[in-house]
């Protein structure tokens, strides 16, 4: 075996192996490499995963902006020429639009309610199509630490019969805040809405909008991320003069 370049080595170090301090020197800077290293690694994981919720929190909003729109598109109310103001005992209009604010656990939330052409078999009714009762609103979620949104949709009773569904899918979880605005006749914005009452003058909305926050279960801390769109309506009945 050839021995020269260990003996080469060792004359160039003056004839003497490592000392303890530059073993520990040597040590402590591979750890202070390694360290850097496995923090900037860490940090990407963490930057990825964030990234990943973050794009999933906004498509889960943007998949119920969505849906509440089509339902929109499609609403339905009683013209002007048809509809009638109800007497006291009469039941409610079956095409009215009507938002109101419910309270759960001290936080309000909007529930909104309006006839549609856009009914879809997410309950498990069986029809593929129709006019439907479409109601938005929010629960708790089952393990009773956040908030989701449902949707309800049920067909008409006396126009398909009885149908039986399975109960409210929830369109999206996580929710912080979930409100709805009315555009009036003179073009102001209403907080609340019941086209069946002398309140609108019997009228429906030109438009609504729609903001919801999500974010977590814990809606009392931090912000989360806010979406709001506005949808024009298809049909408007003016107020009764």
């Amino acid at each position: 075996m050839n021995s020269a370049p260990a003996a080469l080595w060792i004359k160039n170090r003056g004839g003497r192996g490592f000392t303890l301090m530059e073993v520990l020197i040597a040590f402590f800077v591979f750890s202070l490499v390694i360290t850097l290293l496995f923090g900037s690694y860490t940090g990407i994981l963490h930057s990825i995963s964030t990234t990943q919720e973050l794009v999933e929190e906004y498509q889960g909003v943007k998949n119920a902006m969505e849906r509440i729109q089509l339902d929109l598109d499609s609403a339905l109310i009683a013209g002007a020429a048809t509809y009638k103001v109800p007497d006291m005992d009469a039941p409610p209009d079956p095409w009215r639009i009507k938002g109101e604010k419910e309270n759960i656990d001290g936080l309000d939330f909007m529930r909104l309610r309006f006839a549609s052409l856009a009914h879809v078999d997410l309950a498990g009714d069986g029809a593929s199509g129709g006019i439907a009762e479409i109601v938005y609103y929010v629960t708790r979620d089952n393990a009773g630490e956040g908030y989701v949104l449902r949707r309800r949709d049920q067909l008409f009773e006396d126009l398909y019969g009885k149908k039986e569904i399975k109960g409210d899918p929830v369109l999206l979880t996580g929710v912080r805040s979930f409100t709805v605005k009315f555009l009036d006749e003179e073009d102001e914005w209403q907080d609340a809405w019941d086209s069946d009452t002398d309140d609108q003058g019997y009228g429906t909305p030109k438009a609504i909008a729609l903001t919801v926050e999500e974010g977590g279960p814990d809606v009392r801390q931090g912000e989360g991320s806010r979406f709001s769109t506005t949808i024009r309506l298809p049909m408007h009945r003016a107020p009764k003069k």
